[in-house]
């Protein structure tokens, strides 16, 4: 997932805001998404697609059909170093 301190920082300097939308495409087909994060009693919860934790770019937003498809991060998109 997105690094977890850069979702708790947005959230601790937007107090007022209950949601936060990020808008993207998605790293498998392409597709315009718009992920919307609230904070949850668990962590975040995630609506109209997923946020998966990268080395190598901060993180990769898929889609839903996408990410039923194949949930891991590709290899290529893993740091090397």
């Amino acid at each position: 997932m997105i690094y977890i301190e850069a979702l708790e920082k947005i959230f601790a300097d937007n107090s007022d805001k209950s949601a936060i939308a990020i808008k993207s495409k998605c790293e498998d087909c392409g597709c315009e998404i718009t992920v919307d994060v609230t904070p949850t009693p668990e962590g975040f919860g995630f609506q109209g697609g997923v946020l998966l934790e990268s080395v190598a770019n901060g993180f990769l937003a898929r889609c839903l059909d996408c990410y039923k498809t194949n949930p891991k991060i590709p290899y290529s998109y893993e740091s090397t170093s």
